[in-house]
């Protein structure tokens, strides 16, 4: 009985890309490009190709190696990119995988990913185009947004946070401590920060109170870190003043509490503080910050899982969207 490999290799062999070519009805430098995983071919065609690649005996290159995977964010300056960055990085080591870090801010990110062969593609806080997509499915790269900055079209893979109920959640929070002035500030934008923005609001609408934004109790677009202190000081300027702040992010509740301080308040006995992340540093803080805490060790994991899936670009995973919790700290007190 001969081995099979051994088959494979004579037929390989015998039968050369021109005749793989005429069988596929395409060109030669189609076929090199699909047998060596590269961009630029249909879907479809890159399909005909890979059947008389494997037919005639090659051993085809568009299974990507999936002890690699690239990770594409904005940049790495915030707390919370650091954040998203570590936990992706973990759940990929805890599979045996590398990680190559890619910033888009510094140009165009698929560019610097289309020479390599990766596994997959993270992309966090990041907003999908369709050349992109349509590079995902012509190359079968899976391509997985983390935390997408707007809502991503039908059939692409994305994991999140559900922002909309965490900030209904953390809303809830301060008026279950007795708080009825309750001041949004926020300074970041895109689909994440319109759904928290929504919960918030929703949740004191439900309760009954007034119109927060009619009141000027919300506070959107503050420009860090030398917007915070002119925001907080014109919140206090109110006819009745806030008794608590609620960030749209930890960054700024950070920034606020040392606002707060510069203003002779004390923290929260004067004032209520609240964030929403829980980077690490929301621990370290005197006093220490009540926050919502994201789940990013669970989104890093489904984010890298479906990313490694063979058959995440055929068959997109489903939308994911992950509760947060309260972490109750120090920063906050009965009003």
């Amino acid at each position: 009985m001969s081995d099979a490999p051994d088959d494979a290799r004579e037929r390989a062999s015998l039968v050369t890309l021109a005749v793989v070519a005429r069988r596929a009805g395409v060109s030669v430098p189609t076929v090199s490009r699909v047998l060596n995983a590269r961009p630029g071919v249909a879907e479809a065609t890159r399909g005909r190709v890979v059947g008389e690649l494997e037919r005639a005996g090659y051993v085809v290159g568009h299974r990507r190696a999936p002890r690699l995977l690239d990770l594409v964010i904005p940049e790495v300056g915030s707390l919370y990119e650091s954040a998203v960055v570590e936990a992706v990085q973990a759940a990929a080591r805890s599979r045996g995988v590398s990680t190559v870090l890619t910033t888009s801010a510094t140009g165009d990110w698929l560019a610097q990913v289309t020479g390599r062969t990766s596994g997959g593609v993270i992309a966090a806080l990041h907003t999908v185009v369709d050349r992109e997509v349509a590079w995902s499915r012509s190359t079968g790269t899976p391509l997985v947004l983390l935390e997408p900055v707007t809502r991503p079209p039908d059939g692409v893979t994305w994991v999140a946070t559900d922002n909309r109920g965490g900030g209904r959640a953390a809303a809830e929070h301060l008026l279950s401590r007795g708080h009825r002035r309750i001041a949004y500030v926020s300074s970041i934008g895109g689909w994440p920060a319109t759904e928290r923005r929504a919960g918030v609001l929703g949740a004191l609408h439900d309760a009954g109170l007034p119109d927060p934004e009619r009141g000027g109790y919300v506070v959107d677009d503050v420009v860090a870190p030398g917007g915070v202190r002119p925001a907080l000081e014109a919140l206090l300027a109110l006819p009745q003043p806030p008794t608590a702040v609620l960030a749209s992010h930890d960054h700024l509740a950070l920034m606020l509490l040392g606002a707060a301080h510069e203003l002779g308040l004390v923290v929260p006995r004067d004032l209520s503080v609240m964030g929403f992340d829980d980077v690490h540093a929301a621990e370290l803080v005197v006093p220490a910050l009540t926050t919502m805490r994201q789940p990013l060790r669970e989104l890093a994991d489904a984010a890298v899982e479906r990313a490694l899936a063979p058959t995440a670009t055929a068959s997109p995973g489903a939308p994911l969207a992950l509760p947060v919790r309260l972490v109750e700290r120090a920063s906050v007190a009965p009003a």
